[in-house]
């Protein structure tokens, strides 16, 4: 405690410095400052002693001209604060260390997930493959012999339901081939079916 009219102390632990002159910079200020305030006032003061840095909470009584000070070394008043502002920077250090992370292993899931989709594409082509390549002609994608095999097993066939083929011969196919080459009998063969597909469409055509 101090008196601000006298700038002297009323009350402090060091009992030889009662009645004395203040001698810290900081608090003699705070005195002149309040020398003559009639007013109630509170605040904070930061001063040094000794090398220790200091922080006060004070309050001003106008009657007796007291400044009633509580004073604590900054050490300890900030050792919460700065405890919580190493425990936030050591935090978000560990927060972007787990945000690269959870990347990183997004990136290869989304690959790993590519690849994935790639390779169901794949054995979908395949399969399709086997199955054009099992049931197709390769050449005029009409059906083969195997597909007409199977066709006529679960086809159902009575006399009100009677089913009908028709069969086409490509009369000197040989020698179209031998003449024009196997190239023009491809091509004839590939017209032959989109003839076929044409005139009687919905039909099968093998």
């Amino acid at each position: 405690m101090m008196h601000s009219a006298t700038s002297t102390y009323l009350f402090v632990p060091d009992e030889e410095k009662i009645n004395t002159e203040v001698e810290v910079p900081e608090l003699k200020k705070l005195c002149e400052d309040y020398k003559n305030d009639n007013q109630d006032a509170e605040g904070k003061v930061e001063y040094k002693v000794n090398g220790t840095e200091y922080v006060a909470s004070y309050v001003f009584i106008p009657k007796y001209k007291w400044l009633f000070l509580v004073s604590a070394s900054q050490k300890d008043v900030y050792a919460l604060s700065n405890g919580m502002r190493m425990f936030l920077i050591v935090f978000g250090y560990i927060l972007l260390i787990l945000t690269i992370v959870f990347f990183l292993i997004s990136k290869r899931q989304e690959k790993i997930n590519q690849k994935l989709v790639s390779t169901i594409a794949k054995n979908s082509q395949t399969r399709q493959s086997l199955n054009t390549a099992m049931f197709k002609d390769v050449l005029t994608n009409a059906n083969n012999r195997v597909s007409f095999s199977m066709d006529m097993e679960i086809v159902e066939v009575s006399a009100q339901k009677p089913c009908y083929f028709m069969m086409f011969n490509i009369l000197g196919f040989s020698e179209i081939n031998a003449r024009y080459g196997n190239d023009a009998g491809d091509r004839l063969l590939v017209r032959t079916v989109e003839t076929l597909t044409e005139v009687f469409p919905g039909k099968s055509v093998y």
